[in-house]
């Protein structure tokens, strides 16, 4: 985390959809910033663009007696490149 809080130190995160039940959580977040840093992807090195953008990001959890057990994040990655001028946007 402490790669993207470089990249866009302006990053506010907010929740925008949440989904609990005794064995699963899911959760939307919603994030908006300036990427004013650079930012690896991958393999690839995102310069700085002054750029404001805004990302979505959903995590998955499977819990297992109060403990989380396994944890998975899908970025719009796509959604991203295209703010940051390294794709055409869709």
């Amino acid at each position: 985390m402490d790669a993207w809080f470089s990249a866009f130190p302006d990053m506010h995160v907010k929740t925008t959809s949440r989904v609990v039940s005794d064995k699963e959580v899911a959760a939307e977040v919603e994030f908006t910033g300036t990427k004013t840093g650079p930012l690896h992807m991958g393999d690839q090195e995102i310069p700085a663009t002054g750029r404001s953008v805004v990302g979505t990001e959903t995590y998955f959890a499977s819990v297992r007696d109060g403990k989380i057990v396994s944890f998975r994040a899908h970025s719009d990655v796509a959604s991203m490149k295209a703010q940051f001028g390294l794709m055409p946007r869709a």
